[in-house]
């Protein structure tokens, strides 16, 4: 059965997270990492050196699925993004507290 590829939408600390597990996953394939605009400049860790960075979600050449892992007030803009493109999400959340 050939993997899903899935993009990670956002690198902070969940979007980091996500990544590292789609690296580690045998059913599961890391396409690439969207960021803002004004993070590209800043290089992501050694183990991501081979992953696409890209600004918007439709440029990741082959994707399945994207991973939305932005903060709560950026969901419906990065949700509306992905669903423009033809692309399914999943919205990776926050709980606050214990």
């Amino acid at each position: 059965m050939k993997p899903l590829c899935l993009a990670v939408v956002g690198f902070g600390r969940v979007g980091k997270i996500c990544a590292e597990a789609l690296l580690g996953s045998q059913d599961l394939v890391l396409a690439a990492v969207v960021r803002r605009l004004d993070s590209l400049a800043h290089a992501l860790p050694e183990a991501f050196s081979k992953i696409p960075v890209v600004s918007h979600v439709a440029q990741v050449q082959t994707v399945d699925a994207a991973l939305l892992c932005v903060p709560v007030q950026q969901v419906l803009d990065a949700a509306h993004e992905c669903l423009q493109h033809r692309i399914p999400i999943i919205e990776s959340s926050v709980l606050h507290g214990e």
